[in-house]
């Protein structure tokens, strides 16, 4: 479900996504992505995020219902009762990502993000998306359900061919809004690497949002977000390098992996390389270890004056 325009009805409607049954596909989770704040209960501003299922009020039950007019399909209004959940609180700020976004860390409104597994939504039976401005906004909203085979992708490429040819991608246009990369061989901290994001057939201009890639890793429990993302350089501390690994089997979710947020009503493909920076990693290499080249010099004086010594030693 997409909104392009809050408010563009001019009344308050609400727009009601049924919840998936439990069962297969496993992993499957519900995420929502907006430019707006999400409305905590009685708060007035133009947006809100609810959970219900239908309520069947009982003679001498008294209860708060949410009872409004539902946009259920297109210009179709009907009435119905339903007991809700406000779900602002659950809220995630992330880094607003626009074509006039430099960093991530710019003072501008935040998008707000909301993910729930599917399981944690299992008593309720709709999420209902209220739009609550009563004048056309420059608000969006994009909602929508999907499973871990769409959104999760893993590469099984090996250290020696991110070294020699990298990581191509083709994400399809009816790619899930967010999509998580999972590189397991990515993990030292003494390369880097740079990620090129190109988009097909999405003008400037047309698109709700520019990529939002989230750069993180577990074993370190490091995270780092890139807004407008286009040409990205990749950095990670990772594990300490030379050290030998710990003491257990690796996991799936080791290594580094990529959230890319990318806007769905593009409906165009998405082109993801990801190539180590050559010169970074020379520069990374002497930052981490200058120390050893400015004592290089004493080891040649060291091993010369031992050859000396030895020479004297056997001749006198």
């Amino acid at each position: 479900m997409t909104i392009r325009a809050l408010g563009e009805g001019r009344k308050r409607r609400a727009h009601l996504l049924p919840i998936p049954p439990q069962g297969p596909p496993e992993g499957r989770r519900f995420t929502l992505l907006t430019n707006e704040v999400l409305d905590q209960p009685g708060d007035t501003g133009s947006l809100e995020v609810l959970f219900c299922s239908v309520f069947p009020l009982q003679v001498g039950q008294s209860a708060t219902l949410f009872s409004m007019n539902m946009d259920l399909s297109g210009d179709s209004t009907g009435s119905t009762r339903l007991a809700c959940k406000n779900a602002a609180s659950d809220a995630i700020s992330l880094p607003a990502s626009t074509q006039e976004s430099k960093q991530a860390f710019d003072k501008v409104q935040p998008f707000t993000y909301l993910q729930y597994k599917l399981e944690d939504l299992a008593e309720h039976q709709f999420v209902a998306v209220v739009d609550k401005a009563d004048h056309p906004t420059s608000g969006w909203v994009i909602a929508e359900f999907s499973s871990a085979s769409e959104s999760v992708i893993g590469t099984n490429a090996s250290l020696q061919r991110l070294l020699t040819r990298g990581i191509e991608l083709k994400l399809p246009g009816t790619r899930p809004m967010v999509v998580d990369i999972k590189v397991p061989a990515l993990h030292s901290s003494l390369l880097a690497y740079n990620l090129a994001i190109r988009q097909n057939g999405c003008g400037e201009g047309t698109e709700l949002f520019t990529p939002l890639v989230r750069q993180y890793i577990s074993d370190v429990y490091e995270s780092k977000f890139f807004v407008n993302a286009k040409e990205v350089n990749i950095n990670l501390h990772g594990v300490a390098p030379y050290m030998p690994p710990p003491l257990r089997s690796n996991r799936a979710g080791d290594g580094l992996s990529l959230q890319l947020w990318s806007d769905p009503t593009c409906d165009s493909s998405m082109d993801v390389s990801l190539h180590v920076d050559t010169l970074g990693s020379i520069g990374k290499l002497w930052m981490r270890y200058r120390t050893v080249f400015a004592a290089f010099p004493l080891l040649i004086v060291a091993l010369a004056l031992r050859k000396q010594f030895k020479i004297y030693d056997e001749t006198g």
